[in-house]
């Protein structure tokens, strides 16, 4: 452990000696500036919802973008919140104001803004597979762990299963790039994405949207809030979406991809001299279709050949109760989240997509979870401290069933599963440009597992006759060292040396009679290097974002997917398979080019590489240099955008528009680099009118080209089912009413 240490300080002294280099871009920012104090120092004395600063207001009034806005972020999980500008990580934030832009409705959408992301499903109905720079996972097994970690107020969701919901009533959107193992540490060895909902305030609002699109699809959500009295606040926020179906189904003659969702979001709040309480409730009902499915051979944007079109049953229930304390302490608080959650989904679905029929599925998730987590945040001179304790248990059944031809075979298994951690981290500010942080984690799991073998379940009764019960520990120390150095008020650089860990465990899914015994996986291992830098020059106009990062990652985790060509049964493991070695950069740019015009883009580069693999990845039954060339799946090499706003105050109105372009490359969707997810192009443009502060009417159009666009591409002998990651072009109109 002592060398680790040595060898992770090293590599960081090396790295941040390069930062050096970046002492010049003072001379770039407007002059007349002052040095600007510590990010511990200047955190914002303000809600952690709120999003947009009194400086930001006026410059968007005045026709500045929303894009350039000052975002108040969790990530660091200070009192308050930090800028998203000041806050040393890979940090893509997203406000209200800039998710309403894209005309958005789940964080799919995002992929379009953030470099080096593929969101994509994981070919299962509302499942979603996340994956940042490289690393994620493409499976829809509940015990397999998520590579990228989604947090909703503050709390982990520990499933796949309910995660691509419909996203509304949200204050921001943060998707940190790269290991988060010291601060969040749930497995989240690639990254995490931090969805926070609006809170309720002392001032009544109130605000309403419907929308209708072609396919057909119409939404309607509301949300009022305002103050109780003595102290209390409530928010109370809706929806109700139906889609019709987008897809056409040209064998059974009729739409595909029909889909009706609601979501119901009440919340209480209590603020008070240095007390603030705050408790929300979650209740959803999402049903519809399954995955969209078809014959991988020869998809059509639109068409669908699917033999039939399944269903999705998933209802959820949340609760959030978040309180935090100010004490006299370090002038420090005290936060508390506890979570709980429960989901259900039932779900049936073509597993080959074409018109024959020749293999269904079926599904089966009941998971409940619950955490907490105590934290302290304060300052003690040049000092600002972070540390905490976090706990996590969850309960997971899970059936699949196969219908190969006549045959009726299901598999399952359940999993008690129980975490914990302890963590801490300090920022010294050296001087008042240079800052120098160190933090570490340690977390322990427990996983208990009872597994039955493929046609030892019943899919009717959701009950299992057990072949296996199996019971596994781990634990991990992760650390982390960094340094962010501030020239100048508005630019800042940093490096960071980390580790990040992903525990074992064992699958739920598992099929392979001709092995004795179930076989566990061992814990995955990340050491991320990354050097950055954050610079807002030019008044303001200009905002210039960077990072250069390199990964070694050790013992990864895959979910080995075969196929009987005979028989057409599908065969799963999860195993340790190999050891990779992850680099590549990100740039993004934003530009006010004034007269209500900015300019904005980005570009991503991921160079992913197998440096040592220890197991059959493309089933010719050896280990050899094929596997060894083969391409780690959902990590596209380059990925790069473009958006011109348009955002601007006439005597009729304000009038706002948004056209946007975003390339990925080709990616493979599997390990055997069998399935192939293509390259995309994708278009979207908006057109947005205000008459006054209150109404807004708009059109907008997404995927204008009506390009393919897949999420899943799995080889079925003798087919190949391709799910559709997102509809084709989609033409749509909104009004909104807020006060």
């Amino acid at each position: 452990m002592l060398s680790t240490k040595r060898s992770l300080l090293s590599k960081t002294a090396r790295i941040s000696m390069i930062a050096s280099f970046f002492h010049a871009i003072p001379a770039l920012a407007q002059s007349g500036e002052t040095t600007s104090p510590s990010p511990a120092a200047s955190t914002p004395d303000a809600d952690t919802t709120r999003s947009v600063s009194d400086a930001d207001t006026a410059r968007s009034e005045n026709g500045g973008s929303v894009f350039l806005d000052d975002i108040v972020v969790t990530a660091t999980k200070q009192a308050g919140g930090q800028r998203a500008q000041a806050t040393p990580i890979a940090i893509t934030a997203v406000s209200e104001a800039q998710f309403e832009a894209l005309n958005a409705k789940d964080i799919q959408a995002l992929t379009t803004l953030v470099p080096n992301a593929n969101f994509g499903t994981a070919g299962f109905s509302k499942s979603i597979n996340l994956s940042l720079r490289g690393l994620g996972i493409t499976s829809s097994t509940p015990s397999t762990d998520p590579a990228v970690g989604v947090f909703v107020n503050g709390v982990y969701l520990a499933v796949n299963q309910g995660v691509l919901t419909d996203t509304f009533d949200v204050s921001s959107i943060e998707v940190l790039r790269g290991p988060q193992g010291i601060l969040f540490g749930r497995n989240v060895v690639g990254g995490a994405v931090l969805i926070n909902n609006k809170r309720p305030t002392q001032e009544f609002t109130y605000e309403g949207r419907l929308h209708l699109e072609s396919g057909p699809e119409w939404g309607v959500q509301g949300a009022v809030g305002g103050p109780l009295g003595g102290g209390f606040s409530a928010r109370v926020s809706a929806q109700l979406r139906k889609d019709e179906g987008y897809w056409y189904n040209d064998f059974l003659r009729q739409k595909q991809g029909r889909d009706r969702a609601i979501v119901i979001r009440p919340s209480v709040r209590y603020q008070s001299d240095g007390t603030d309480l705050f408790l929300l409730y979650e209740h959803g009902d999402q049903q519809g279709d399954g995955p969209v499915a078809s014959d991988g051979r020869n998809p059509q944007p639109g068409i669908t050949s699917g033999g039939f079109r399944g269903f999705s049953d998933l209802k959820w229930d949340a609760v959030t109760f978040q309180s935090d304390f100010d004490i006299a302490f370090g002038d420090g608080t005290i936060t508390n989240i506890f979570g709980w959650r429960k989901l259900l989904q039932v779900s049936d679905y073509d597993a080959e997509g074409t018109p024959a029929q020749l293999v269904g599925a079926g599904g089966y998730v009941k998971q409940d979870q619950f955490s907490n987590e105590l934290r302290y945040n304060g300052r003690f001179g040049p000092v600002t401290l972070t540390t905490g304790v976090y706990i996590f248990h969850q309960n997971i059944f899970f059936q699949q069933q196969q219908r190969p031809g006549a045959l009726r075979l299901t598999q399952g298994g359940e999993q008690d599963h129980w975490a914990a951690g302890v963590f801490g981290q300090l920022d010294l500010d050296v001087t008042d440009k240079l800052t120098l942080q160190a933090g570490a984690r340690y977390s322990y799991e427990d996983k208990k597992v009872k597994i039955s073998n493929l046609g030892s379940c019943d899919f009717v009764s959701h009950t299992c006759n057990y072949n296996y019960n199996e019971l596994r520990n781990d634990g991990g120390f992760t650390p982390k060292i960094a340094v962010n150095y501030r020239p100048a008020e508005r630019v800042m650089v940093y490096a960071s040396a980390q580790r990040a860990l992903r525990n074992g465990g064992y699958s739920l899914r598992y099929n392979q009679p001709q092995l004795q015994r179930p076989v566990g996986y061992d814990p995955e291992t990340q050491d991320a290097y990354e050097i950055g830098f954050k610079t807002d020059l030019f008044d303001r106009r200009t905002r210039i974002n960077g990072a250069v990062f390199y990964s070694d990652i050790r013992d990864l985790q895959r979910d080995i997917v075969s196929t009987d060509p005979a028989t057409l049964i599908t065969s799963n493991q999860t195993r340790n398979t190999a050891d990779a070695r992850i680099k590549g950069f990100e740039l993004e740019v934003v530009q006010d080019v004034g007269s209500g015009f900015t300019l904005s883009g980005s570009v991503g580069h991921v160079d992913a590489k197998f440096t040592k693999v220890i197991f059959d990845l493309n089933g010719d039954r050896v280990v050899d240099g094929r596997d060894l060339a083969l391409k780690l799946p959902r990590a596209p090499k380059w990925t790069y955008g473009a958006a011109l706003q348009f955002d601007r105050k006439f005597g009729f109105g304000r009038v706002t528009s948004m056209i946007t372009y975003n390339h990925s490359d080709l990616a493979y969707y599997n390990d055997p680099n069998t399935g192939v997810l293509p390259a995309t192009d994708l278009i979207n443009a908006n057109l947005n009118w205000s008459p006054d502060d209150r109404w807004t009417f708009g059109i907008y159009g997404r995927n204008l080209t009506d390009e393919l666009v897949l999420d899943a591409n799995t080889p079925v002998t003798p087919a190949v089912c391709a799910c559709y990651g997102q509809k084709g072009r989609v033409i749509g109109m909104e009004v909104k009413l807020q006060y």
